[in-house]
């Protein structure tokens, strides 16, 4: 399962899931730059976004518990 959510001060991102959820959105950036017209700088923001998602899959970023709000 994949989640998101707002850092504090919405100047990013959090994103939470287990690991098939953030290969399957590794595989989906990549696909999206290498099959878009509009993407014309191919190691840009979206590259990135696909390392920092890659090595969050790997365990090398933070990990903690997601807690489900009811």
């Amino acid at each position: 399962m994949f989640r998101f959510e707002l850092t504090p001060n919405n100047a990013g991102l959090i994103l939470w899931g287990d690991t098939a959820a953030l290969d399957e959105l590794h595989q989906f950036i990549h696909f999206a730059v290498d099959e878009s017209p509009l993407i014309k700088i191919k190691d840009g923001f979206m590259l990135a976004l696909a390392y920092d998602i890659r090595k969050a899959r790997e365990g090398c970023r933070r990990t903690e518990q997601y807690q489900w709000l009811c």
